[in-house]
């Protein structure tokens, strides 16, 4: 069976399709639309609208060539908090007859725990995170139940307004605001997982790190929490034009990384975690995994 699974988010669409079957599920298509970008307003601009409608439309036909059985439409932050939302919501359901799945900040953290379940052990305390454009989750669970979860207010539109776009960030500033501003509790425990691992492996032939290797499937890298900062430094020292050429697959996706990736660290460091293992799993593979349970 073919799944699809289209995340509507306040910087970007993903666009998900996954073939699902007795023995698990494959990615088979995903892309990220960077230009959706539905922004920060109590009000979405009817050009904006506009835009994320024509790319809406290349997902619904992409579904359609492949034959995709089931399509369920996510909405986050922007969709909760947009004066307007009920417009682009109705002009999604013109074009393809599917309502938009608003979900709440703790759906969307439930989501996020359950993208891991079927690769951590039993027992085995691990901790995950997500930035979005307009909010951040932190989830830290067992395979068998969520321990707790954390929204933190801000997502990375939010740090890039304040603190400066890549080039120009500001980073002590926006060092001392996460320090001030996150607030989790100490857990020391193993593993900790983050977002990005296809954007890291991409850039790992221009910006080196020292790994070691893991068992968890379709997680084949693990740094230490030293390593990693000094990856992320990298990343902060390297110009914007530099990351968008060497990343092909979805150049403005670069503009926002390493912000995300400073606030990954900090909630790293104020939870103990000694190792970070990056993932290509976020709240989309929670989805399936309650669709299929």
């Amino acid at each position: 069976m073919k799944l699809s699974i289209i995340d509507i988010g306040t910087q970007s669409v993903k666009h998900y399709i996954f073939e699902k079957n007795d023995q698990g599920k494959r990615l088979a298509h995903y892309k990220r639309y960077s230009e959706a970008s539905l922004g920060e307003s109590s009000t979405i601009s009817q050009e904006t609208i506009d835009r994320n409608i024509g790319i809406l439309r290349k997902c619904f036909a992409l579904n359609e060539t492949k034959k995709v059985e089931k399509t369920k439409l996510v909405g986050t932050e922007i969709l909760r908090k947009a004066d307007n939302a009920v417009s682009f919501i109705e002009a999604v359901r013109g074009i393809s007859g599917l309502d938009i799945e608003v979900i709440s900040h703790d759906k969307e953290a439930l989501y996020l725990y359950e993208g891991f379940l079927d690769v951590v052990s039993p027992g085995e305390k691990f901790g995950a995170i997500n930035i979005g454009g307009g909010s951040t989750e932190v989830v830290v669970g067992t395979k068998e139940r969520l321990l707790h979860s954390t929204k933190l207010p801000f997502g990375a539109k939010f740090l890039r307004k304040t603190f400066g776009e890549h080039n120009d960030t500001r980073w002590q500033e926006l060092d001392e605001y996460l320090d001030k501003e996150i607030k989790v509790s100490g857990e020391a425990f193993e593993m900790f997982i983050t977002g990005v691992l296809d954007f890291i492996t991409t850039m790992s032939p221009h910006f080196s790190f020292v790994s070691e290797k893991s068992d968890l499937t379709d997680h084949p890298i693990v740094l230490s929490i030293e390593d990693w900062r000094d990856w992320i430094f990298k990343m902060r020292a390297a110009p914007i034009e530099r990351l968008r050429e060497l990343y092909t697959k979805d150049p403005h996706f670069c503009d926002g990384t390493t912000i995300g990736h400073s606030v990954y660290y900090v909630v790293a460091k104020k939870l103990g975690v000694k190792k970070v293992m990056p993932s290509n799993r976020d709240l989309t593979d929670g989805i399936v995994y309650e669709m299929s349970n």
